[in-house]
């Protein structure tokens, strides 16, 4: 059970599905962290009510101060499913911000990166994950979203 002595980190805080987890956290008092790459984003969204730190996955020596004091981390990171400007590509075959950055080497940076003493790691996968050589998450997993997800690579 969650109190008001934990804090808990909210990885992707900014995204759909992180601001459903931070709104929920907020609503049973809980003291939340969000980490984002984009501060006035978050501020936007949260104004005061969350400690805001500023970090990405992508980079593990950005994460020291989000994980500082951290007794739970709830990951929502995540990126489109197909290459979109979102992607930042350097050029046709390099993006910087595809799924395997995100959501393979990006996670694995984020458990690394947590304390010893946490206590909860949440990974919030995707649905058909475990289904992606089915209709119709094969679709879906076309430039590799679910694959990234899948927690099997975790370390």
């Amino acid at each position: 059970m969650l109190d008001n002595s934990d804090l808990i980190l909210v990885a992707g805080a900014t995204g759909g599905v992180g601001q459903l987890v931070v709104a929920k956290l907020l609503d049973n008092n809980l003291p939340v962290r969000a980490l984002t790459r984009n501060k006035n984003k978050a501020k936007q969204m949260f104004e005061d009510r969350v400690n805001i730190v500023v970090g990405d996955l992508r980079y593990p020596d950005t994460l020291t101060s989000a994980i500082e004091n951290v007794t739970h981390i709830i990951c929502c990171t995540g990126t489109t499913a197909f290459p979109s400007q979102r992607w930042d590509f350097v050029n046709f075959f390099d993006a910087k911000n595809s799924p395997q950055i995100v959501d393979g080497e990006g996670v694995k940076n984020l458990i690394l990166a947590a304390t010893k003493n946490l206590k909860r790691f949440v990974f919030v996968s995707s649905s058909g994950v475990l289904r992606k050589d089915s209709l119709p998450f094969n679709i879906l997993n076309t430039f590799g979203v679910l694959d990234a997800k899948c927690i099997e690579k975790m370390p």
